[in-house]
């Protein structure tokens, strides 16, 4: 039998009901497998000092800022509190990664999300910006209002984590080179059985089992769903298809892209 083979950039629970340190020090565990790659969850209240520190102590190629982080009502975050000048510092020395997760009910579509990502992207030029879930554009119309404006920008890239609407994807590579799209699996979240719906804005969770955060059927179990994971692989197959991507571009997508994010990451701190 072959060996086990696979590789992943990882980052620990981004929740202000974790201990941020515990969860940094125990990705920080995991770096000696050489197939592994971690993000520092960023705590905003960090100094220069500190935030160079843990990035080097810890082996970390950049940072993973979140909301939920910053010490704001949710609805007022913004993404400056959630990667304040002492981050932006930091990695831009570091030639490092952030993983954004953009803020406030508009996502994307939010225009001051959208100056705001301009802004991070024009202030650190070194860095490479990740827009998780594509500015969580569960449906087309979110990014269609931002794309125009984002593009410009050579050091951002668009994640598809646990995104499964194949018309969004197409939004993205018609708008860029295909080298900056990035899959990426969002586990354990999309272990659920499962898909996103948007409906007039809307993005809901249609879940197999029944959740809080979900709709599902009265009967629990009853719809016939696959796992969100699958459904992010259908999306990008269908996307890529009426995109007319070479199999090059795809083999990109699903490693070659986050593989040279990474070694470049890598080479700024070697």
């Amino acid at each position: 039998m072959p060996a086990t083979w696979h590789e992943a950039l990882v980052f620990g629970m981004p929740s202000k009901y974790m201990d941020i340190d515990a969860g940094n020090a125990y990705v920080a565990d995991q770096l000696s497998d050489p197939r592994v790659h971690g993000l520092a969850l960023l705590d905003p209240r960090a100094d220069e000092g500190s935030l160079n520190r843990l990035l080097e102590e810890g082996g970390f190629l950049g940072f993973k800022p979140y909301h939920a982080l910053v010490d704001r009502p949710t609805e007022e975050v913004s993404i400056v509190d959630m990667v304040p000048r002492a981050a932006r510092r930091v990695a831009g020395f570091r030639r490092a990664i952030i993983m954004l997760h953009v803020p406030r009910a508009g996502r994307i579509a939010d225009p001051r999300n959208i100056d705001e990502v301009c802004e991070l992207c024009v202030e650190c030029p070194n860095v490479s910006v990740i827009l998780a879930h594509i500015g969580r554009s569960y449906g087309p119309w979110f990014i269609e209002q931002a794309i125009d404006r984002l593009r410009q920008f050579p050091n951002l890239y668009y994640d598809v984590a646990a995104l499964d609407d194949a018309e969004t994807i197409e939004v993205v590579l018609n708008a860029v080179p295909s080298e900056r799209l990035l899959f990426g699996t969002d586990l354990p979240i999309t272990a659920h059985r499962g898909k996103h719906l948007c409906v007039n804005r809307q993005c809901i969770f249609l879940t197999r089992e029944r959740h809080p955060w979900s709709i599902s059927s009265e009967t629990g179990g009853a719809l016939q769903l696959t796992f969100f994971v699958y459904e992010t692989l259908r999306a990008l197959k269908r996307a890529s298809g009426k995109c007319a991507l070479t199999r090059g571009q795809v083999e990109g997508i699903f490693y070659g892209n986050a593989r040279a994010l990474i070694e470049r990451a890598m080479a700024a701190v070697s």
